[in-house]
């Protein structure tokens, strides 16, 4: 039965059901206050289930669960103010491209990376009003932009290139995962038109960059060369940082996935920091 499976195995279960009510969504035309609705009520009616203890509990959470797919699908999909970037077949085009920066920007190898997260574009012909993030890249270009500012840039707008060999890396669905569809290069000054100054979310900015920022001086004030580089590189995931030579003797070691930010890496500098701290009689809190 279902409900002693969840209990067995609860986050699968979840993430099934999860998964399930997104792919319904897609297939699935439904109001999302209607959709609201009836998790409210499939809610309600699994507590109930719950406080008595009927063996329908299970399935009661379960669809529960499933109705919050389908609503996240259409509250990140089909209510969205502006139609999609993929949408609008703007790829290839020539234009002004409008739009909120909405990470930190990654500075390396003399090029600077921005996410941007488009709000119109301006063609010969067209004015677009879309969604959807795009990867600018500025070539020793001075854009002078951070997080939460509103950029507009010039230059054609391309999709990210896909696999062409079997096992190969397919940069497209790489981006796609961070839900970036589009790359714009930036080689000349005259390609930024505007740069407005505007804060971004209060959380991010306040605390998540106030942070990064904080442990990105700590590391550069007391580290300098590769050792510095490799620790921003696997606390704060600025791969662009590390030295050609360190990333070359990692991929012939094997051991290139290593250079990939990850809880457990911040928890093993954390552990060294820790245990040597207190081999040495340093207080540690």
């Amino acid at each position: 039965m279902i409900g002693s499976k969840t209990r067995r195995r609860p986050a699968l279960w979840t993430a099934l059901g999860f998964g399930v009510g997104i792919a319904l969504g897609r297939c699935v035309e439904a109001a999302p206050g209607l959709v609201a609705a009836m998790s409210g009520f499939a809610l309600i009616g699994a507590v109930i289930a719950v406080y008595r203890r009927t063996r329908w509990a299970g399935w009661g959470l379960w669809i529960v669960v499933v109705l919050l797919g389908v609503l996240r699908y259409h509250t990140s999909i089909t209510l969205s103010p502006l139609p999609h970037m993929i949408e609008a077949g703007i790829f290839g085009q020539r234009g002004i491209f409008t739009g909120r920066v909405v990470e930190e920007p990654e500075r390396g190898g003399g090029r600077t990376r921005y996410v941007v997260e488009l709000e119109e574009v301006l063609t010969e012909r067209v004015v677009y009003r879309v969604a959807g993030r795009i990867l600018a890249i500025a070539k020793e270009v001075g854009v002078g932009a951070e997080y939460g500012d509103r950029i507009s840039l010039e230059g054609r707008l391309d999709r990210p290139r896909v696999a062409r060999n079997p096992g190969a890396f397919d940069y497209r669905n790489f981006l796609a995962q961070q839900r970036i569809y589009a790359t714009l290069f930036i080689g000349k000054s005259e390609q930024v038109v505007a740069v407005e100054r505007l804060s971004g979310h209060w959380f991010h900015e306040r605390v998540v960059l106030t942070l990064r920022r904080g442990v990105r001086q700590i590391i550069t004030r007391n580290l300098e060369g590769a050792p510095a580089q490799l620790l921003l590189v696997l606390l704060l995931g600025e791969k662009r940082r590390i030295p050609e030579e360190v990333r070359i003797a990692f991929r012939g070691t094997g051991l290139a996935h290593a250079l990939v930010v990850s809880g457990l890496h911040v928890g093993l500098v954390a552990s060294f920091f820790f245990f040597f701290s207190e081999s040495h009689g340093f207080p540690t809190g």
